[in-house]
């Protein structure tokens, strides 16, 4: 995983390999596109402070997200805090948990990790600035081979992703009985 600097602004950037617990069988697939900036430099998966993923996720687990040491800060390293539209609709206030500790409760739960996209360039941080001919894929269906327990796919960053998603899938999307999609 990682980033290498590039010519007019892009980056080249390679994702995570995908995270499943060593025992638990998973029964879902959340994906992302691509990690973030912010994530590659921390080596975690949804790292920035607003975005909404961990924050959701601790919620529905029943904890709340740890600040990383040093506390929120912004690209420009700024000290900063979570969102007010994700704060003020959090249920739980604690137990907080660091990153491992999210991720060890979210694999325990039956949840795997991974990214659409294996490689991309991309100017900045967001889906949009993907130059989508440069996109490659995560062996996705390989992953469900693998692993047969997993019964459903989760796009977490949205339209982007489920759009790339389809667009590298689609011979395995026509595939009488591999998928049933949600109404």
């Amino acid at each position: 995983p990682g980033r290498t600097l590039g010519a007019n602004g892009y980056d080249s950037l390679v994702s995570f390999p995908p995270v499943v617990h060593p025992i638990k069988v998973p029964h879902t697939l959340i994906c992302g596109t691509v990690p973030s900036i912010n994530s590659l430099e921390r080596g975690q998966y949804f790292a920035t402070h607003s975005n909404a993923f961990w924050h959701i996720v601790a919620d529905a687990l029943g904890h709340r997200r740890k600040a990383p040491e040093g506390g929120w800060r912004t690209k420009n390293g700024t000290p900063t805090r979570i969102p007010l539209f994700i704060e003020e609709n959090l249920l739980h206030k604690e137990p907080l948990l660091e990153y491992e500790q999210q991720l060890q409760a979210l694999l325990e739960a039956g949840y795997a990790l991974w990214d659409v996209l294996g490689t991309c360039q991309r100017s900045g941080s967001t889906d949009t600035k993907i130059k989508a001919q440069s996109a490659v894929p995560n062996d996705i269906r390989g992953l469900c081979e693998r692993y047969p327990s997993i019964r459903r796919i989760c796009f977490a960053s949205g339209a982007s992703t489920a759009t790339f998603f389809r667009r590298f899938n689609e011979e395995w999307l026509k595939t009488k009985g591999a998928f049933t999609f949600a109404e």
